[in-house]
């Protein structure tokens, strides 16, 4: 079966989904993303002397100090990156919920799954719904695929290339045959791969 046509939105805004298993740290890398964003708003202009050079330690400092609330549903941003609009979705990972994640297939032009790197035990479930509800998925088969391992600050946390393994197995090309897909390893809480995820934003 082939790829389902493409959205009907208009084409210089920019659906992006976060899904992943709960308590991967999908709002947390959302809430430093939006961190970054507004510091290179904060940035924009160089010769801007009024700019507060401390608001974005500031504004890095709550993603660390702020409790996070699991998503239990969907909750919508728009933001703006270097002119490109976004409208990102971050997808609720608890259980009940994965099997509504199909609702925004339509909507969506990149799609970021994230995976908690530090534990292990829970790595089967991620393969399974990766293959479950991301490469299994017709509607969406054509869609650019930037896989995550989040959380490598933290202790044991296991390498891309182990992440790959493990959701793959040795096959990884064979499993994402003409898609466009990626492997980053990231912190959320210390901003590790942020950048690069946001330019990933803007290639794709």
């Amino acid at each position: 079966m082939g790829c389902a046509g493409s959205k009907t939105e208009e084409d210089d805004v920019k659906f992006i989904v976060f899904c992943g298993l709960d308590g991967a740290g999908k709002t947390t890398l959302l809430r430093r993303i939006r961190t970054h964003i507004q510091e290179i708003e904060d940035q924009g202009d160089p010769n801007d002397d009024t700019k507060d050079p401390m608001q974005h330690e500031v504004r890095a400092a709550k993603v660390e100090e702020m409790d996070t609330v699991p998503t239990i549903g969907v909750e919508a941003y728009q933001l703006q990156l270097r002119g490109l609009p976004l409208n990102i979705l971050d997808l609720s990972g608890q259980e009940a919920f994965r099997v509504h994640w199909k609702r925004y297939d339509g909507q969506t032009d990149l799609i970021i799954f994230v995976v908690d790197a530090s534990n292990r035990s829970r790595l089967e479930e991620a393969r399974k719904t990766l293959n479950d509800f991301i490469l299994n998925n017709q509607a969406i088969c054509n869609k650019p695929l930037l896989i995550v391992g989040n959380k490598n600050d933290l202790e044991g946390a296991i390498t891309v290339e182990q992440l790959v393994e493990g959701l793959f197995g040795k096959d990884a090309e064979k499993q994402v045959i003409n898609r466009s897909y990626h492997v980053l390893s990231t912190s959320a809480l210390r901003g590790d791969g942020v950048r690069f995820l946001m330019e990933w934003f803007l290639r794709k």
